[in-house]
């Protein structure tokens, strides 16, 4: 199984840029390890939606949320763990053990409404921040296809 990425320079809100990449049977891009995030910071200039989140569409603004650096620590009875959606849409572990590449002091959720980061950008220079999901951004789909 392969994979393709298609960079967008339409600036969508993440949940819409999530649905825009459903309907060409791909989804917003899953980052699996640091080759990946460094292809995709060669291509990029810019902040894109990648397909992290802690979005559950619950009131955003009674999330509270205790943070160390480099590290994602929402309190359990707020919010479950960051995921990646799958190219059906469904929510996946991200194993953010593994690899992550948040920028210093990040995930932060210190967005205009306290605790309303809930959506992951990559950044032009390939760090990962959480920003507000209602923010319109470019934004990055993925594909698998099958190679002869």
């Amino acid at each position: 199984m392969a994979h393709i990425f298609f960079l967008y320079h339409l600036e969508k809100t993440w949940d819409n840029a999530s649905s825009f990449c459903n309907t060409r049977n791909a989804y917003l891009l899953k980052i699996d390890n640091e080759e990946e995030n460094n292809l995709i910071n060669e291509l990029t200039n810019d902040s894109y939606w990648i397909g992290l989140h802690d979005y559950d569409g619950r009131d955003e603004a009674n999330k509270v949320c205790s943070w160390t650096k480099n590290k994602y620590c929402y309190e359990a009875e707020i919010s479950d763990r960051w995921k990646w959606l799958d190219k059906d849409g469904n929510d996946v572990d991200s194993n953010l053990e593994a690899y992550n590449n948040w920028n210093d002091e990040e995930p932060n959720n210190s967005g205009q409404l306290i605790g309303s980061e809930d959506c992951v950008e990559i950044r032009a220079d390939g760090t990962w921040n959480d920003n507000e999901c209602s923010g319109e951004k470019f934004f990055i789909c993925e594909k698998e296809i099958l190679l002869p």
